[in-house]
């Protein structure tokens, strides 16, 4: 056995790409692709390929956040009521809602020059939405597609 070759490890590499053991020692730079830094070549090919998967990570992550902007937008309204009547009955419901969402003044009412502060936000990421606002007089106003991301009160007057 004095012509047998030793078998080089490999445990510092991946070994679903690498084998465990190599009979000779070129053999790793051959199967391993590129992951044997034995070479300038292959750790220039390592880091490109590394600068390369940052570089994807943060556009990835650029978009992301872009994408999501719309999302964090304020949809804060102030509802001003200047009719000569109490408005008792509000919702908003985005536009693509098949029906009107909950009455956001519940309990409450608007008197007449009165005005509140309403998060809009129902946390689809919509900006248009519809206003229907019922007074005690029996009277509906509905006014369609209203971006609440654009503006920061809507008035109701006579």
């Amino acid at each position: 056995m004095a012509n047998s070759v030793r078998p080089v490890a490999a445990t510092n590499f991946d070994d679903r790409k690498c084998p465990q053991y190599l009979t000779k020692p070129d053999q790793f730079t051959r199967i391993c692709f590129g992951y044997a830094l034995t070479s300038w070549g292959n750790m220039t090919r390592t880091f490109t390929a590394t600068r390369m998967a940052i570089t994807s990570a943060f556009i990835g992550l650029f978009l992301i956040v872009n994408a999501t902007s719309s999302q964090a937008e304020d949809r804060r309204v102030r509802i001003i009521n200047e009719t000569q009547t109490t408005m008792v009955e509000f919702y908003a419901s985005n536009v693509g809602a098949e029906s009107w969402q909950e009455d956001i003044l519940g309990q409450d009412i608007l008197a007449p020059g009165d005005s509140v502060m309403m998060n809009i936000d129902d946390g689809t990421g919509y900006c248009l939405y519809d206003f229907r606002a019922v007074f005690t007089d029996g009277d509906v106003l509905i006014r369609e597609r209203v971006d609440v991301c654009s503006i920061s009160s809507y008035r109701y007057h006579n």
